[in-house]
């Protein structure tokens, strides 16, 4: 297991102003276990995991999905690398991985998008089915939750949770240490929706397959929210409140966000000309990846290189030519559609 980046040290100080050690204490983090390995964790980009950290077992799969809201203007290195890290983790643990696309919480908060949104969707699908390729993992379970939000099973979980989990919580679950803002009622059921679709009987029902225990790779910002989710698996299952631990059905990884082009930033909340996108052409690329300081650039190509050697890069252009390899041909036929849509 490799050691914390320096380099995420530094990216994580500049952003929320806090330790790595005090963010670790914040999310309730504890050491990330021997088994779960991936690329989040060989390029020393982790800060621990949380819940049931217990070695999983026959019903577990790895989950992760990429923000699409980000991604109106063409899919974006970030959302690449969240793709890219589910399924190199998959391979790397042996664990079925299950990839989340949360199109029904973005036409609850931006329903005049909704066509982009899936838009937006079908290129990660087809991202996924690219990197199924690339991995050798032979098949993958893809949820859009915009195509479930009606089911009794989605219905039922928000429900539950609004017993578990009281608005005011909701208020600012995706700011670390910063003064929150009261979330809109359509941000309120969206987060709702976003919880019904962590817990593994949702999920399970939604799709037909054996989901048992979520391993859930996230990053800082997102991981009040899963742990939330979990309190809710917890209800559902007659626990008393905070008895997840190793009883629990939910494992969540917590990572380093992935930055911007010029650092200041997690890419996700950067301005547009801080972001890449996947399909840029391989020159116009390169350029952008030069402009990163070094601190930025080595942890984007210590992340690549931790998802399988070959992809190992030393300066912009190869990185560049990496991220061209990985980008699915669009105009090319699918011909390994892998994925078991639920």
């Amino acid at each position: 297991m490799s050691d914390p980046s320096p380099d995420r040290d530094t990216l994580l100080t500049t952003w929320y102003e806090a330790t790595p050690r005090r963010l670790g204490e914040h999310l309730r983090l504890t050491g990330t276990p021997s088994w779960l390995d991936s690329p989040a964790v060989g390029a020393g980009l982790a800060l621990g995991a949380a819940g049931n950290t217990g070695r999983p077992g026959p019903g577990t799969w790895v989950a992760a999905g990429p923000c699409l809201g980000d991604c109106s203007a063409g899919l974006t290195l970030e959302a690449l690398a969240v793709v890219y890290n589910l399924f190199a983790t998959a391979r790397a643990t042996g664990l079925r991985p299950l990839l989340h696309l949360g199109t029904a919480e973005l036409e609850t908060t931006d329903p005049q998008l909704a066509s982009t949104w899936r838009s937006v969707a079908e290129e990660v699908r087809a991202t996924a089915e690219h990197c199924a390729r690339l991995l050798g993992v032979p098949e993958y379970l893809v949820c859009e939750t915009g195509e479930h939000s009606a089911h009794p099973a989605v219905r039922e979980a928000v429900a539950r949770s609004r017993g578990v989990v009281a608005d005011a919580r909701l208020n600012g679950v995706y700011d670390l240490f910063g003064t929150p803002r009261p979330p809109s009622q359509r941000h309120l059921e969206a987060a709702r929706s976003c919880l019904a679709f962590h817990t593994p009987d949702v999920l399970a029902q939604v799709s037909g397959a054996p989901v048992e225990r979520l391993v859930v790779l996230t990053d800082v910002q997102q991981a009040a929210l899963v742990a939330l989710a979990a309190e809710v698996d917890e209800a559902g299952r007659g626990s008393a409140p905070g008895a997840a631990g190793e009883d629990g059905r939910l494992t969540w990884l917590v990572q380093c966000p992935f930055p911007a082009v010029d650092g200041s930033a997690r890419m996700f909340r950067a301005a547009p000309a801080q972001k890449l996108h996947t399909g840029a052409d391989p020159a116009v690329l390169a350029f952008d990846l030069a402009r990163m300081p070094d601190t930025v650039f080595r942890v984007w190509a210590a992340f690549w290189s931790a998802v399988d050697p070959a992809f190992r890069a030393a300066d912009p252009a190869e990185l560049a030519d990496v991220i061209g390899r990985l980008t699915p041909d669009r105009t090319a036929a699918r011909q390994h559609r892998r994925a078991v849509a639920c």
